[in-house]
């Protein structure tokens, strides 16, 4: 174009909410997140932008619920903060606790074909606690389970060559590679039922909404693929979608000692996910299971905002210390921390 104006003189426009999960940065402390966000370029001075205050999530009648989420967004009403710390306490009203997340969100009798699954979940901020609830839901649903096993092996980004690989897989027990698990990968053995919600682990055909994120439900299982539906944002009404095995990649990273390459249906179960995976996700039911606090910027916030009202949220948490209390009486209050990170919310450019 032969212009030095940004983006060329196009516009480009940019939606998101600064108060959800910031930019995920490996091994990072506060500053290096902050860096991390488009609020940090010098592009960002060239923005205008323009805030949309309606909440089209949460049911029209439900002010209250609205009020409270934008409180936990803006961390504007803190019971106190911790000492050596900047995380704060915030109250969780005494109507949403629950003992039991689990039974709460999907009860005793789970049902084969029931598409109402897919607007429940629930969600905790560590993988080891969603893949212990993911296992206790799967046998509440009837029906014989069964195993996919992945086929693993090792590469390089360097050196592809068929040698070079096999001399890597030599070097590394097969049992080994199995064992290996790490976030946007299926697990080696993956377990499965009819009627199970499922989520992709990566695009598989963007254009027809199978994206990373996305979930479904298993309508059958097959020896080399699996059947599933899921519903169409057209029209709303369910499709169904063939799931095949394919490359599973994961190179650098840090959860693992080497470059694997993993062969298996690219789903995990998802009657539970990882807050952050929850972003964008809109549900009518939604538990919040929370043995440890919360632990970066908008994960309370983004949780608690999957909801649509105070009645379609339950919330199981752990006493922790001073950092989170379930009310004894009904004339305490439960609390939680929270963690915002202020300088995300300001409109100017961050220096």
């Amino acid at each position: 174009m032969n212009n030095d104006i940004p983006f060329g003189g196009k516009i480009i426009i940019i939606l998101g909410d600064f108060r959800q999960c910031a930019p995920i940065v490996p091994l990072a402390g506060k500053n290096e997140t902050i860096s991390a966000s488009v609020k940090c370029s010098q592009l960002w001075q060239y923005f205008v932008q323009y805030d949309l205050v309606t909440n089209v999530r949460a049911l029209p009648q439900e002010n209250e619920f609205k009020d409270w989420l934008m409180t936990i967004g803006n961390n504007s009403e803190i019971l106190r903060r911790l000492e050596n710390s900047r995380d704060t306490i915030v109250k969780i009203p005494n109507r949403i606790i629950v003992e039991d997340v689990t039974e709460s969100i999907y009860g005793s009798n789970l049902t084969e074909h029931d598409f109402t699954l897919l607007q429940k979940a629930i969600l905790s901020p560590l993988n080891i606690h969603v893949k212990d609830i993911n296992s206790v839901v799967l046998e509440k649903l009837p029906g014989r389970s069964r195993q996919y096993l992945s086929v693993d092996s090792i590469i390089r980004e360097d050196d592809t060559t068929e040698n070079a690989a096999d001399d890597l897989d030599s070097a590394w027990p097969q049992d080994f590679l199995n064992s290996l698990d790490a976030p946007g990968l299926p697990p080696h053995i993956l377990t499965l039922k009819i009627g199970a919600v499922i989520i992709l682990t990566k695009n598989l055909d963007v254009k027809r909404g199978l994206c990373n994120g996305t979930r479904l439900l298993i309508h059958n299982l097959h020896e080399n693929f699996i059947e599933a539906k899921r519903v169409e944002e057209s029209n709303n009404e369910p499709s169904i979608e063939f799931i095949s095995r394919v490359d599973n990649i994961a190179l650098n990273s840090l959860d693992l000692p080497v470059n694997l390459k993993r062969r298996q249906f690219p789903v995990r179960l998802a009657f539970a996910m990882t807050i952050n995976k929850s972003q964008g996700q809109t549900l009518n039911s939604v538990g919040l299971f929370l043995p440890v606090t919360v632990f970066d910027h908008g994960q309370l916030y983004v949780a608690l905002s999957r909801a649509r009202s105070f009645e379609n949220l339950k919330i199981q948490m752990i006493n922790i210390g001073d950092r989170q209390h379930v009310a004894e009486t009904p004339n305490n209050h439960s609390y939680t921390v929270n963690v915002v990170y202020n300088e995300l919310l300001q409109s100017s450019i961050i220096q």
